[in-house]
C-alpha cells in the first residue's frame, strides 16, 4: 500500500525535496558522535524512492567524514562520489582520530570540487588534518568553518582562495593571521568566536580594511583585544564598513565601546551587542553614545522589547540576562506575538561570574544596563517617538529581584510618553501598571476637559493593551506583583470608562497564554470583565485559558 501511495501521489521532483529535508536535519548535534547517516534509509523502501534518490546527485554531494567511515574510503566513499556525479562537494570532518595520509590524500585530491569545508574535532588531529591544505589553492572553496582548540596552520590554503565568502573560526588557540583566506576579495560572511590568543587590533584593522568593500556580516565573540589605540593623528583611521547589514558583538563594556567607536557603519545595519562583564559596572548610556557614533546618527526606535532572562545553565542559579530590541519602524504585533520582523538594534547584559570554590559562583556586579545610579535611564527616552512597548521579564526565581517590574521610576518614565500606543507585558509588571493607570484615571476625573494639572495623564495614547502569560502557579508571592484580584479589574475596567468618555478610549485588551490553578475564581472574574468592558466599543479576549491540574 505504502509503494502504491508513493508511486500515485508523490513526483520524483517532490520526493527528492523530501529526501534533501531528510538529509539536512540528519546533522549530528553532538560533536562526540558519528555522523547520522539514517537518513539512507529513504532509499530502501521501495524501488521508486532508490531510483529518485539514486538520480538525485545534490542528495550525495555532502562527504561526512569521521573515524567510523574512513576504513571505506574505497567503497562507501567511492560510490558517493559517483552519485554526486560532477556536483560541487561540502565536505563535513569530524576530526577525533590521527588521520592517515591516504584520508588526507584522498579529500585533497577533491579540493577542485570542494565549495564548503567544515572540520571540527580535537586540536591535534584537526592540525594534522589541516595541514594537508598548507600551501594549496582551493579555487572553487566558498565557504570555511573550523572548530577546534588547537591551532589552526598559518599557511592554510596559501595558494588562495580566490572565491571565499564565508569565514567560521570558533575554539581556536590562535588565529592563522598570514593565511590567504582572509584576503579573499569576495569575503561577506566573518565570525571569530573564543579567540584564545587575540589578534592585534592592527592585524583585526587590516583584515576588515581589506573586506570593506564586500563585508555584510560581522561576529566578533571574545575575540577582540582588550585595548584600543585612541583615535588621534598617530593612531590607524577609523574603519569605514560600507556594506555591512549585520553585526554582532559578545565583549565587555570596555572592549565594546572602544570598538564602536573605532567603526563607521550603515543606520541600516542590524547591530547586536551581548554585554559580558566581570568588574566594571555597566551604563547603557556609554554603549548607547557608542553605538550612536558608530551609526552617525540617534537611534530612535519606535518599538521596544525589553526581555529578562535566567541563564540556561542548570548549574548557574543566578544569572539574570537583560535583553533590550529596537524597532526603527512600529513592530507588528499578530495575534498573541511578534510579528518576524528583525529588530534593528538589540542590546543584551550578561552578569559575568567568577568562581570562589568548586561548584561555587558568584555575581561579580549586580548592576543593568538600562541604569544610571539606580535611576532609569535611556537617554533620549522621553523625546523618543516611542509607539509600542514589550516587556516580558521572567518570574523571580532564586531569589533574583526582577529589576525592569519592580522599578517605579521605569514606569513613571515611559508612562508619560506621549506617543505610546502599544504595550505588551507579562504579570511580574502588572502591579506598576494598574498604578499608572489609576494615577490616569486620577488625571481624568480631575480634568475631564483635557486641561492641563499637576495630575498629569499617564499612558495618554495608548490604545491596545496585551497581558501574556499568566500562570498563577509561578507566581512566588501570591499577593505579589503578578497577582490578577478582583480589584485589579476593577481599577482597569475604569480607567477604560473614564478613557472612552473623554474619547480617547482602548481599541483592544487582549489575555493570552494564561494558565491558572491557584484561583478557582480567576476564569469567572475575567469573563466577567471582558463581558463589562465591550460596551466601552473596544475589543477584549482571552486566548488559551487552560486549567492546569498538577
Amino acid at each position: 500500500m505504502l509503494e502504491e501511495f508513493v508511486q500515485t501521489r508523490l513526483p520524483p521532483e517532490i520526493l527528492s525535496n523530501i529526501f534533501m529535508f531528510c538529509q539536512a536535519n540528519s546533522k549530528r548535534g553532538d560533536p562526540n558522535t558519528a555522523f547520522n547517516r539514517d537518513w539512507i534509509r529513504v532509499s530502501h523502501v521501495c524501488r521508486q524512492w532508490r531510483d529518485v534518490a539514486l538520480g538525485c546527485p545534490d542528495l550525495w554531494s555532502t562527504i561526512q567524514l569521521d573515524e567510523s567511515q574512513e576504513k571505506y574510503l574505497t567503497s562507501w566513499y567511492a560510490s558517493q562520489l559517483e552519485r554526486a556525479e560532477n556536483y560541487p562537494l561540502a565536505i563535513e570532518a569530524s576530526i577525533e582520530w590521527i588521520p592517515s595520509q591516504e584520508t588526507i590524500g584522498w579529500v585533497v585530491s577533491l579540493l577542485p570540487r570542494i565549495t564548503s569545508l567544515d572540520v571540527q574535532g580535537h586540536d591535534d588531529c584537526v592540525m594534522e588534518f589541516l595541514t594537508g591544505f598548507a600551501d594549496l589553492c582551493a579555487p572553487a572553496l566558498l565557504s570555511i568553518s573550523i572548530d577546534t582548540f588547537g591551532e589552526i596552520p598559518p599557511s592554510l590554503f596559501g595558494g588562495g582562495t580566490p572565491q571565499l565568502q564565508f569565514i567560521r573560526l570558533e575554539d581556536c588557540s590562535k588565529l592563522p593571521v598570514a593565511s590567504p583566506i582572509f584576503q579573499s576579495p569576495s569575503l561577506t560572511h566573518l565570525e571569530l568566536t573564543y579567540i584564545i590568543d587575540s589578534p592585534p587590533w592592527p592585524w583585526i584593522h587590516g583584515l576588515l580594511q581589506g573586506v570593506s568593500g564586500t563585508l555584510n556580516t560581522l561576529i566578533f565573540d571574545h575575540v577582540l583585544p582588550n585595548r584600543y589605540p585612541k583615535n588621534d593623528n598617530n593612531s590607524l583611521p577609523i574603519l569605514e564598513l560600507s556594506r555591512l547589514q549585520q553585526i554582532s558583538l559578545f565583549e565587555t563594556f570596555h572592549i565594546l565601546s572602544g570598538f564602536l567607536n573605532s567603526i563607521r557603519i550603515p543606520a541600516s545595519t542590524r547591530v547586536d551587542l551581548w554585554i559580558s562583564q566581570v568588574q566594571d559596572e555597566v551604563y547603557y548610556e556609554d554603549i548607547y553614545a557608542a553605538l550612536s557614533n558608530a551609526r552617525s546618527t540617534t537611534f530612535s526606535p519606535r518599538g521596544l522589547l525589553m526581555t529578562q532572562g535566567h541563564s540556561p545553565s542548570h548549574w548557574i542559579k543566578t544569572a539574570a540576562d537583560l535583553r533590550i530590541e529596537g524597532w526603527e519602524d512600529r513592530p507588528l504585533v499578530k495575534s498573541d506575538r511578534i510579528s518576524d520582523q528583525p529588530p534593528l538594534i538589540s542590546l543584551t547584559y550578561t552578569p559575568a561570574f567568577m568562581p570562589v570554590g568548586l561548584g561555587q559562583w558568584v555575581k561579580a556586579k549586580p548592576s543593568f544596563p538600562i541604569y544610571s545610579k539606580q535611576q532609569f535611564s535611556i537617554p533620549g527616552l522621553s523625546s523618543l517617538h516611542l509607539e509600542s512597548l514589550f516587556i516580558r521579564p521572567s518570574q523571580q526565581r532564586y531569589g533574583i529581584p526582577q529589576a525592569i517590574p519592580t522599578h517605579p521610576t521605569f514606569w513613571s518614565e515611559i508612562a508619560e510618553l506621549p506617543e505610546l500606543s502599544t504595550i505588551m507585558i507579562d504579570p511580574d509588571c502588572v502591579k506598576q501598571f494598574i498604578r499608572c493607570l489609576k494615577e490616569d484615571s486620577l488625571a481624568i476625573q480631575a480634568h475631564p476637559d483635557g486641561t492641563s494639572s499637576a495630575a498629569r495623564r499617564r499612558f495618554p495614547a495608548l490604545k491596545i493593551v496585551f497581558f501574556e502569560g499568566y500562570n498563577a502557579r509561578n507566581v512566588v508571592n501570591v499577593d505579589g506583583p503578578g497577582r490578577f484580584t478582583g480589584s485589579t479589574f476593577e481599577t482597569l475596567e475604569e480607567n477604560i470608562r473614564l478613557r472612552a468618555g473623554i474619547g480617547k478610549g482602548f481599541e483592544s485588551v487582549k489575555f493570552f497564554k494564561w494558565e491558572a490553578d491557584v484561583d478557582d475564581g480567576l476564569k469567572e472574574r475575567l469573563s466577567s470583565f471582558i463581558d463589562s468592558v465591550q460596551q466601552f466599543g473596544l475589543s477584549a479576549s482571552c486566548e488559551k485559558f487552560s486549567t492546569v491540574r498538577g
